[in-house]
């Protein structure tokens, strides 16, 4: 897909469109679908654009209001047989009533989903900005380390070597690619074991 964001658009503003057919066939302002007209704002502040949310409910506000003011009038017949006898007053304020809380959420769905929105991709934009840092600081270190002229082993917590410098290859006489992921006792055999090196060397940064 060329466009991805315009077919999303073009799929969220269809779902609003089915969803005003279902709300029309299962009871105008009776229905208990009216819900999902936020589902679909929302979706459009995260996946299309968080402007595009307030576009999606307006659309969803006039169709909702056309549905509800047609069947009120009877431009549109009733999809559902209600077993109440019609009193004009009630529906009328009952019409308004519900159009008037569908823009209302619609509208403040809009507005808390274009908030998250650039919420999270502030918080996206922070997480790239960290990892870029980390990997400047990472490879500062391995120049550091690099530039070192002693030589310079580094071992995980189980004896295994993970980094090597230039001066511990010729101190070793080997490459790289054969001294990393080898073991303490391979390399150190006369030595005593890692895990006692390793605690030695802690109880001496604890000693006061």
């Amino acid at each position: 897909v060329r466009n991805p964001a315009w077919l999303a658009e073009v799929q969220i503003y269809g779902d609003v469109v089915l969803e005003t057919i279902l709300i029309y066939l299962t009871g105008g302002p009776y229905s208990v679908f009216p819900f999902l007209y936020l589902v679909s704002i929302l979706t459009a502040s995260i996946m299309v654009a968080p402007r595009e949310s307030f576009g999606v409910a307006t659309v969803a506000v006039f169709l909702y209001g056309v549905t509800l003011g047609a069947q009120f009038y009877r431009w549109l017949p009733p999809a559902v047989d209600l077993p109440i006898t019609r009193n004009v007053g009630m529906e009328g304020s009952l019409t308004i009533l519900l159009i008037s809380a569908n823009f209302c959420a619609c509208f403040l769905m809009a507005y808390l989903g274009t908030y998250l929105a650039g919420r999270l991709r502030q918080a996206r934009g922070e997480a790239h900005r960290s990892e870029a840092s980390l990997a400047a600081l990472r490879a500062l270190h391995e120049d550091i380390v690099q530039s070192t002229p002693s030589g310079l082993l580094t071992f995980d917590r189980r004896g295994t070597v993970i980094s090597v410098n230039r001066g511990a290859e010729a101190l070793c006489a080997r490459r790289e690619v054969e001294l990393r992921g080898a073991r303490w006792e391979t390399l150190f055999p006369d030595a005593p074991a890692f895990p006692n090196v390793l605690e030695g060397m802690a109880g001496g940064a604890t000693r006061p």
